[in-house]
């Protein structure tokens, strides 16, 4: 049975949660890791990370960069979900 569509707001509630995780976590590495090391870490480019943690930017990460984020941080990709 296929499920009705997620309404708008809680997507943008989502990422939002989304977007602060992904700041926290870098921003909790000892010692905190800037944009341009975390980016590197992941090999993907800068603009792409920041957009990633940019909550006034939409960003649609694929399923392989959640997993790409969460194997750089060592948790589940779950995780980066977590309120």
């Amino acid at each position: 049975m296929a499920k009705s569509p997620m309404p708008k707001n809680e997507k943008i509630r989502t990422e939002l949660i989304f977007k602060r995780n992904l700041l926290r976590l870098r921003e909790a590495q000892n010692p905190s890791a800037n944009l341009k090391d975390t980016a590197q870490g992941l090999n993907i480019s800068i603009a792409y990370y920041h957009a990633l943690e940019d909550c006034n930017r939409h960003t649609n990460p694929s399923f392989k960069i959640l997993e790409q984020i969460a194997a750089y941080y060592h948790i589940s990709v779950w995780e980066l979900f977590i309120e």
